[in-house]
């Protein structure tokens, strides 16, 4: 599974990541993630440090691609990689650059998307922040126009900053390019996601430094879901293929087969089918897992729905 995040210079994905990272990794009602590289954790927890203690993260702090596992109750149930998008995309002047093309093919081929906006930008009436968004804007929906069954693509549109937004966020100038991502992503039987607004600040006190966050895990946890559903139905998809093969295999044994087999020291046909079988049963071991893992992902995005922490689109 890829998750991919864009965004303008400054809009927070680094701080978003490294947070993330240290939040997930402590876990939330039985899930958690891990780095596959002792390095990459490390460095995803000092900087997750710092930005406790203020100290923010430059764009050039933290690797462009990571991979990790996301775990369930302690047991790793999928591998998936997470890339920061950095090409000069959306700062083109043109659609029709050739960055633009990547970016919206990179989009496409993604299985999730997790767009940030700059809380304290996005109440500005800026030219250059404005072009960047309507190019965001463009990419989306030309993304979305590749888009064919059975893909789905899981959208998360991030304001951050939410400590630093000066009114409604719908009061923005900026905010009509959002709401042209959100049709795109509405009207697209196969795209989905969530509108949300982080926070994450340092506070600090006599005693000690606080880091205040709010809503981090959610753009996380949508993605995560999305690829568990996909996992699902693959899972099952090769469960059944598995025991259709068993079935048929049982039904060519026979005993002669079974003696002939026994004395050229090859796998008999029924030996084959009883292979078949277990390995059915460890993909419907596999099925269940991804249910009941998707499932309790659910019901945390549902509480958060209903409680307005996040908005399903």
């Amino acid at each position: 599974m890829n998750v991919m995040m864009i965004g303008h210079s400054g809009s927070g994905k680094t701080t978003y990541m490294a947070v993330m990272y240290a939040l997930m990794y402590k876990g939330i009602k039985g899930f958690s993630i891990e780095a596959d590289r002792k390095d990459f954790h490390d460095r995803l927890m000092a900087l997750s440090t710092n930005i406790k203690k203020g100290q923010y993260p430059g764009g050039t702090d933290i690797h462009s691609e990571y991979s990790f596992h996301l775990k369930h109750n302690g047991d790793r149930i999928m591998p998936f990689v997470w890339y920061d998008y950095r090409g000069g995309a959306l700062t083109q002047d043109s659609n029709d650059s050739m960055d633009v093309k990547d970016l919206v093919n990179r989009i496409a081929d993604a299985n999730a998307l997790i767009v940030f906006f700059d809380g304290e930008k996005l109440m500005q009436n800026d030219y250059a922040v404005m072009k960047e968004y309507r190019r965001t804007q463009h990419c989306i929906q030309q993304a979305a126009s590749k888009l064919s069954a059975p893909s789905i693509l899981p959208v998360s549109l991030v304001f951050t900053k939410g400590d630093l937004l000066a009114a409604s966020i719908e009061e923005s100038p900026m905010f009509e390019y959002v709401q042209m991502m959100i049709s795109a992503i509405v009207e697209n039987e196969n795209m989905g996601g969530l509108l949300t607004t982080t926070t994450i600040t340092g506070k600090s006190s006599f005693w000690s430094k606080k880091l205040i966050i709010e809503n981090i895990e959610y753009p996380f946890l949508i993605s995560m879901i999305f690829g568990l559903v996909s996992e699902r139905n693959i899972a099952l998809d090769e469960h059944k293929y598995h025991s259709d093969r068993a079935q048929d295999l049982a039904r060519q044994a026979n005993v002669i087969n079974d003696i002939y087999t026994w004395f050229s020291g090859e796998r008999s046909i029924r030996q084959s089918s009883r292979d078949e079988a277990e390995v059915a049963m460890e993909k419907y071991k596999q099925y269940e897992q991804y249910v009941n893992s998707s499932e309790s992902l659910r019901k945390i995005l549902e509480k958060a729905a209903k409680s307005q922490r996040i908005f399903l689109i």
